[in-house]
């Protein structure tokens, strides 16, 4: 485990580059569709959720997953989620131009 010094001078575990807080909404989205905007309900808690986890796929083949925070609101913008793809996932496929995704926005969340 990585340790990092806190402010106060004693050390603190590093959190993992992938870590999220919970709780955390799981979403299926195909890419050649767009990036819709989202907005998530409460979670079965009654809490808002905290993380987005977003399977991102290019037809019926995986492309990979989308780790993302999600504000108080709940709303994540189309954009978010196209910026999130293109700096986490768009090295793994042919369709990573920017603005490809865009042209074809969807205003319907392809969610699971």
């Amino acid at each position: 485990m990585r340790v990092c010094e806190s402010a106060v001078g004693g050390t603190a575990p590093e959190a993992h580059p992938l870590a999220m807080r919970a709780p955390v909404a799981i979403r299926s989205l195909d890419a050649s569709g767009g990036f819709p905007d989202l907005k998530l309900p409460f979670a079965r808690s009654g809490v808002p959720y905290r993380g987005l986890a977003v399977l991102v796929r290019g037809g019926k083949a995986p492309i990979g997953w989308l780790r993302l925070e999600v504000p108080a609101t709940g709303a994540v913008a189309g954009e978010v989620l196209e910026s999130a793809y293109l700096d986490q996932l768009a090295s793994q496929t042919s369709d990573a131009e920017p603005g490809s995704a865009s042209s074809r926005r969807s205003s319907t969340p392809n969610s699971s």
